[in-house]
């Protein structure tokens, strides 16, 4: 199941890459102090992850009945926000 859970998120791969152009600019448009830089960014990343969870959820409950669904669905949290991360992280290095 875990892989059905991938294989969704890469058709969704369209939402994740104008979620993440909208964090680049909005990240262009920062000013440059590191302890709001960092809690700005967390932020963003945090509601980014519920907002694109939100589809994996809808997915969880439609295939609901087969076997591996919630380890599925809890494995892909974490995974959700690791491109955002790294995006912050080049960011910080590249832009500050």
């Amino acid at each position: 199941m875990i892989g059905q859970f991938i294989k969704f998120n890469l058709k969704i791969f369209p939402l994740y890459f104008m979620v993440a152009l909208m964090q680049f600019i909005g990240l262009i448009m920062w000013d440059n102090e590191t302890i709001s830089y960092v809690r700005g960014t967390l932020g963003a990343i945090a509601q980014v992850t519920f907002f694109l969870f939100i589809p994996n959820v809808i997915y969880a409950i439609k295939y609901r009945q087969e076997k591996g669904v919630l380890i599925g669905l809890s494995s892909m949290l974490p995974l959700i926000p690791i491109p955002y991360i790294i995006i912050a992280v080049i960011m910080k290095i590249v832009y500050f």
